[in-house]
């Protein structure tokens, strides 16, 4: 097993704002991997346990970590949106590691960050694979031009998956499926995870990742 590596404080610039982030690259990464936080209006933030353990994990096994507080979280400058301009933030994550030459790129989120990182797969963000761990369906409204656009990033992404559970009332696996998502559904889960619940979500991120980046790399 590998050193565990330390956190590496960066700086990432986003238009008019900059974004605090924690970078972790071991030698020769096999892809990175950007990490998107739940909701600041929650006390969502880089720090949230299952953003650090995916971090922690990933990293071991030879990606490059980047977690970052969106705009308006603590060390982040400007002001946060809501989800509004969030997707910009993903971007300039992702617009970062390129610019240290780590390719190919995924993603993964968690609640508000899952649909984060899919809003910026729709602003043009080019990920081999996107993980969207407790996506929000319940912020989206049927029918509404927000669902259409969901549907329409659904079908553009490559190598989308969906981790949800069977009990999670903020997301709804039969709603993700009927969007055209492919979903892994966690039996008898919430929102909320307990450790076990988080290692059994990081086993399935890391395959779906491997499956992502293995002709890429």
């Amino acid at each position: 097993m590998m050193l565990k590596l330390e956190d590496i404080a960066v700086q990432i610039p986003c238009g008019d704002i900059t974004l605090d982030g924690r970078l972790r690259i071991p030698v020769s990464p096999r892809a990175g991997v950007v990490l998107c936080h739940p909701h600041p209006a929650f006390g969502g933030n880089m720090d949230n346990s299952l953003i650090v353990m995916l971090a922690d994990a990933l990293s071991q096994k030879g990606y490059a970590t980047l977690r970052f507080d969106f705009r308006g979280v603590r060390g982040s400058t400007g002001k946060a949106t809501g989800g509004d301009r969030e997707g910009e933030d993903v971007v300039a994550a992702a617009d970062f590691l390129r610019g240290k030459g780590i390719q190919p790129l995924v993603a993964g989120g968690y609640s508000f960050g899952a649909a984060v990182a899919l809003e910026a797969v729709w602003r043009g963000a080019d990920f081999a694979g996107v993980a969207c761990i407790g996506f929000t369906t319940e912020v989206v409204a049927q029918g509404s031009k927000e669902e259409a656009r969901v549907r329409e990033t659904i079908r553009k992404a490559r190598k989308l998956l969906f981790i949800s559970g069977t009990q999670d009332p903020y997301s709804l696996p039969e709603m993700l499926e009927a969007w055209g998502g492919r979903v892994e559904k966690l039996l008898a889960v919430g929102h909320f995870y307990s450790m076990l619940e988080e290692q059994k979500i990081l086993g399935l991120v890391e395959m779906h990742f491997l499956d992502a980046t293995a002709k890429l790399a």
